[in-house]
C-alpha cells in the first residue's frame, strides 16, 4: 500500500491506487483485518499499539491526500476515519471472515462469466468505494 503514496503522480492517481491496492492487500492480510476488529472491541494496550505505531501514521497521510485530492476534484465529503472503515470494516471484513461469507447466498452470476476470483471482488469493491468517493 505504501508505494500508493507515490508524489511524482497526481493526488487524485494517488488516492485510486491507494484504494485498489488497499483492497488487494485485505485478501492477504486478513489476519491484520481481523486483529484490529477484535483488539478494537475493547480499551486496552494492545489497541493502543496497533493505533499509535501502524493506523494513525497511516491516517495521516490518508486525510492529508483526501485534502489535495478535494482541493482539485469533485471528490466527495468522507474523512480519513470513514474511509478506513469502509475500506478496513468493509472490504477487509470480507475476506477476514471468509467463512461467514461463504455461508452467505452466492453473489450472482455474470451472464458467460466464471466465478470471481478474490482479485475481481476486491477490484470490484475498490471500484465501487471509487465511484462513490468521486460522485458529484
Amino acid at each position: 500500500v505504501e508505494i500508493a503514496f507515490d508524489p511524482t503522480r497526481s493526488p487524485e492517481e494517488q488516492l485510486r491506487d491507494l484504494v485498489f491496492r488497499f483492497c488487494r492487500w485485505a485478501i492477504i492480510n486478513s489476519d491484520i483485518v481481523a486483529i484490529s476488529q477484535q483488539e478494537g472491541r475493547e480499551p486496552s494496550w494492545r489497541l493502543d499499539y496497533l493505533t499509535d505505531r501502524f493506523t494513525l501514521p497511516f491516517q495521516r497521510r490518508l486525510q492529508k491526500l483526501l485534502e489535495q485530492v478535494a482541493s482539485g476534484t469533485s471528490l466527495h465529503p468522507l474523512g480519513s476515519s470513514a474511509l478506513l472503515a469502509l475500506l478496513v470494516h468493509g472490504v477487509g471484513s470480507f475476506f477476514a471472515l471468509g467463512p461467514m461469507h461463504e455461508r452467505l447466498l452466492p453473489d450472482a452470476p455474470q451472464e458467460g462469466a466464471s466465478r470471481q476470483t478474490d482479485e475481481d471482488r476486491a477490484d470490484t469493491m475498490a471500484e465501487f468505494l471509487l465511484a462513490g468517493l468521486f460522485s458529484a
